[in-house]
């Protein structure tokens, strides 16, 4: 298994080979299993993260000696990069990691500086809590990063080659979408008083909120509550995510529909890519009453980017459950590639198609039914 981390150097060269001290690969493996450990059992486990860089060689030798002697059996010891050598503690509080790494730094000849991750998150999911404490002229941190925040520790960050391609295809988009622009805005205001844009918070990656941008679809000040509890009803059972616009829906403006099916609204999140809030291909950006009711194993659809198009989109997109849906897209952020990227955005056109098709053919396909319930009704 390839490491997760990226680092551009090995450990110190001299440090004595010690029984119970994973390598680097070793050490992000069993990392991620006990992440998953908790996320089905529940619990909580902390990583105490010690600075080995520019350390002496002979005291971070006895750093790991010392770690080796301490540790549960329950616990893990090893390199967590180049620069940091990790303890992985299960089952355990933040203040019970910070009495270990305070009592293995009072055994030092030299204190070390540490760091205190825990997961699950025990402060918002929004911000990240950090408490720097000055103490014998050195500093040392007490980091409770959220999950998001651990998550950052542990996932790949996206790579130079798929930022290179939103950039591209999204200022390709822009230029060559431009008039199709200016007409939807221009039939927006004919039809609908109000602004042209649709601005509404979202949650991307890391846990982080952004204005995802959209072309107004609905009347000026429609009521929102409806989604929101149609939202509560499919996070809460095993039903396909069907769409609140499938019915008539007097929220939406005339052709709203239409934009919506086409996806045609969304094309303005295009700009969000620019700005690198989003990804042409990533999860669904979800709202933030909607994380507010994630389970733990659900937010792992924040370590990557949100995209404007996803393998849940390519998948039966609205004839799969909430939970089918936010598995796909943990398959696809635990599975990243440009292959996989370039595969969903090649399905992506044909799904539209498919959707435009189904919503021509919907009207036609209800005359039918009340044609034949007639017919029925006659006999």
């Amino acid at each position: 298994m390839n490491a997760p981390f990226s680092f551009k150097r090995k450990p110190e060269t001299g440090t004595n080979k010690i029984d119970g001290i994973r390598d680097i690969e070793a050490f992000a493996f069993i990392l991620l299993r006990e992440r998953a450990r908790v996320e089905r059992a529940g619990g909580s486990l902390c990583l105490v993260l010690f600075a080995a860089r520019e350390q002496q060689v002979d005291l971070v030798n006895t750093l790991l000696a010392i770690l080796v002697r301490r540790k549960r059996i329950t616990d893990e010891v090893g390199w967590f990069d180049a620069d940091h050598i990790g303890v992985l503690l299960s089952a355990t509080e933040p203040r019970g990691a910070r009495a270990m790494a305070e009592d293995v730094c009072s055994r030092l000849p030299q204190r070390m500086d540490y760091r205190i991750y825990t997961y699950p998150s025990q402060v918002s999911p929004d911000r990240r809590q950090e408490e720097i404490v000055d103490q014998k002229g050195r500093q040392w941190g007490i980091c409770c990063a959220s999950v998001l925040d651990l998550e950052s520790l542990v996932i790949k960050k996206p790579s130079c080659c798929k930022r290179g391609l939103d950039i591209l295809g999204s200022t390709a988009g822009l230029l060559v979408l431009c008039p199709l622009f200016f007409l939807v805005a221009f039939y927006v205001q004919l039809v609908s008083r109000g602004p042209v844009f649709y601005r509404q918070e979202r949650i991307g990656r890391g846990g982080h909120r952004f204005m995802l941008l959209k072309f107004r679809s609905m009347k000026r000040d429609a009521d929102t509550t409806v989604h929101a509890e149609h939202l509560q009803q499919l996070l809460q059972s095993d039903a396909p995510m069907v769409k609140l616009d499938a019915g008539h829906d007097p929220r939406i403006i005339p052709l709203g529909r239409l934009m919506r099916w086409s996806c045609i609204d969304e094309l303005p999140q295009l700009i969000n890519v620019l700005k690198g809030e989003m990804s042409l291909v990533g999860p669904r950006p979800c709202l933030p009453y909607e994380a507010d009711q994630y389970q733990i194993w659900q937010t792992r659809r924040f370590d990557v980017l949100p995209g404007m198009t996803g393998l849940w989109q390519v998948s039966g997109k609205n004839r799969v459950s909430f939970k089918e849906m936010v598995r796909l897209d943990i398959r696809y952020a635990t599975r990243l590639s440009l292959l996989q990227d370039f595969r969903i955005l090649m399905r992506t056109l044909p799904v539209i198609c498919g959707q435009i098709l189904e919503l021509v053919q919907r009207p036609h396909a209800r005359r039918v039914h009340a044609f034949r319930a007639s017919n029925l009704a006659a006999r």
